[in-house]
């Protein structure tokens, strides 16, 4: 895999070059991460803080890396026969939709008779649980697997759509829903574009409508063993932080109902969550972030990125800690 991805970066054609800042438009940046066979180069817009790959996979080559080499869904695991991985995944994302997702939406959103869009279902645990609570359930994924994972539940509004084509989402029209949920996998950063993503969820909701969504904030490394922040493999276009994950709310107009670090989720990283209002009709709350964020984040950056070789380090040592307690208990 690694050899085929270092092939691909050398054709001009399985790459694009990042222009300007997909938040602000600005086209004054400065590289923060080299390219490796396994990540693309990253680059911080000096402006607003935004963190992206440039150069990055085109959409086509994203495209076949998703159908012939992602392996982080139980759908994948599934198509490649791994069933035992696959149910221990299935079972991991009953637990967190059951006892993390569905109580976050539920302190925001009655489900009862809502029509709500799940974005990236995975299995459908998440649909299922708020079908279960009398919403009206649309849910996308990427990967037919999942979806036939989410049909064993009884889902039936079922959508295979591309991560490239989350941008348009042309399958739904303007004003039909009460609710998007995007809890179970984070998205943002997949996308091609996170503005265009947002904005396309702000017209698919009605007025008053909510977006809930999950995203890794990449300035709050948790169980990250990677000597960088920015060693997640081709497949992430942006890492965001707290204040870009802000901004883009507000460039996309929604209003913020609440958002900030959730101290029931992480991952490698702690996680973010957005819960976010398009406003009543009529009501423009669009906004382009500020001109000071840029340096603030590149100084946090710099002291997560120091840091980093000690907190791999660290993890080491605990997995080797591990692994001599299971000997000697055997």
């Amino acid at each position: 895999m690694v050899a085929a991805e270092a092939s691909l970066r050398q054709d001009d054609k399985a790459s694009e070059v990042v222009q300007a800042c997909d938040l602000c438009g600005s086209a004054d940046a400065v590289q923060v991460a080299d390219a490796t066979p396994e990540n693309c180069r990253t680059m911080l817009c000096r402006r607003c803080g935004l963190m992206y790959a440039s150069p990055r996979f085109s959409a086509e080559v994203l495209s076949t890396f998703y159908d012939d080499e992602f392996r982080g869904d139980a759908g994948a695991f599934a198509r490649a026969g791994a069933a035992g991985v696959a149910r221990a995944k299935t079972d991991k994302e009953e637990r967190v939709a059951r006892e993390w997702a569905l109580p976050l939406v539920t302190r925001h959103l009655d489900p009862r008779d809502k029509r709500i869009l799940d974005l990236r279902c995975r299995t459908g645990a998440l649909s299922e649980a708020l079908a279960e609570r009398g919403a009206e359930m649309w849910a996308v994924d990427p990967f037919r697997p999942n979806l036939d994972l989410a049909a064993a539940r009884g889902l039936e509004r079922l959508y295979e759509i591309p991560v490239t084509g989350f941008d348009d989402l042309a399958a739904f029209e303007d004003g039909s829903f009460d609710a998007i949920v995007a809890l179970s996998i984070h998205v943002l950063a997949h996308v091609r574009s996170p503005m265009a993503f947002l904005q396309r969820a702000h017209a698919l909701l009605k007025p008053d409508g909510l977006l809930i969504i999950d995203e890794k904030d990449v300035l709050e490394p948790h169980r990250q063993s990677g000597p960088s922040v920015f060693t997640s493999g081709p497949v992430h276009n942006f890492h965001l932080t707290m204040d870009t994950f802000d901004a883009y709310f507000r460039g996309a107009g929604f209003e913020i109902v609440h958002s900030g670090l959730d101290g029931a989720r992480s991952t490698a990283f702690r996680h973010m969550v957005g819960v976010v209002r398009r406003p009543t009709a009529g009501a423009s709350t669009a906004t382009i972030p500020g001109e000071w964020t840029g340096g603030v984040i590149e100084q946090r950056l710099r002291r997560v990125e120091r840091m980093m070789p000690l907190r791999r380090l660290g993890s080491m040592v605990r997995a080797s800690g591990k692994r001599l307690r299971k000997l000697l208990a055997a």
